[in-house]
């Protein structure tokens, strides 16, 4: 006879999940934004920031998150042009957001990312895009289970700092292939899937927030923005 071990459901440790947007972002977990190129994903990446670090408070949330800091990789060459203009724009404290811009890519033998996070008490890290940081074989966009063990580093890395990770990601729109490859591939060790995407064709500077998958929660309502110029992104 095989010895089953159990536990009784009332005996487990109830753990309350702490939300940096609820129910979109939560703390300690990995959460997925994909979208067309151009679309704001990165617009809505300095909002978030601004949320964290300043005195904006992101669209539909209720008690501003606390305070803390703010760790951004990106690719963007320009940071003294676009990247500062529009985080000041947005409210952010530019004092607590600490940009890595480099091409060292993220492998799993990598420890420096959880030595930065836990030595400058950052609350909100942001990969923009992933595929930036990755090795050149690995291919995300055709082949998502290729990258898996790099998900499931950060993952583990979000669990570890209590830090919320944001990745975001370059998509076709919400219901193409990379969308559905994407959270059948990762649903395991990202817990919130989140898509920006236009309204139409006709109406470009209107786009749609969609919340896809959530581990954690209900999904949350879609959230209608506006971008134009001098404004940033805007709900509406």
């Amino acid at each position: 006879m095989i010895n089953r071990h159990f536990c009784v459901a009332e005996d487990l440790e109830e753990v309350m999940t702490r939300w940096l947007w609820d129910p979109y972002i939560p703390y300690g977990r990995v959460t997925f934004l994909h979208g067309e190129e151009s679309v704001g994903k990165t617009m809505l990446a300095i909002k978030l920031m601004a949320a964290v670090t300043g005195k904006a408070k992101m669209d539909r949330m209720g008690d501003k998150p606390e305070k803390g800091r703010c760790l951004y990789l990106t690719k963007e060459e320009r940071l003294s042009a676009v990247i500062k203009p529009k985080l000041k724009e947005a409210g952010a404290n530019l004092k607590d957001i600490l940009i890595i811009n480099d091409n060292i890519p993220i492998t799993l033998a990598d420890d420096s990312l959880k030595e930065i996070i836990r030595k400058e008490g950052i609350s909100l890290m942001i990969i923009d895009p992933l595929s930036s940081y990755l090795e050149k074989e690995e291919g995300l966009v055709n082949n998502p289970g290729a990258v898996y063990p790099i998900i499931k580093k950060l993952s583990d890395l979000a669990e570890e700092t209590g830090c919320a990770i944001l990745v975001i990601e370059k998509s076709d729109g919400t219901d193409c292939f990379q969308s559905k490859a994407w959270r059948a591939g990762f649903n395991s060790c990202v817990s919130s899937f989140l898509c920006l995407e236009w309204e139409d064709e006709s109406a470009f500077e209107e786009r749609w927030l969609f919340h896809e998958y959530s581990l954690l929660s209900v999904e949350g309502d879609p959230i209608a923005y506006e971008l134009t110029p001098g404004k940033g992104l805007k709900c509406i």
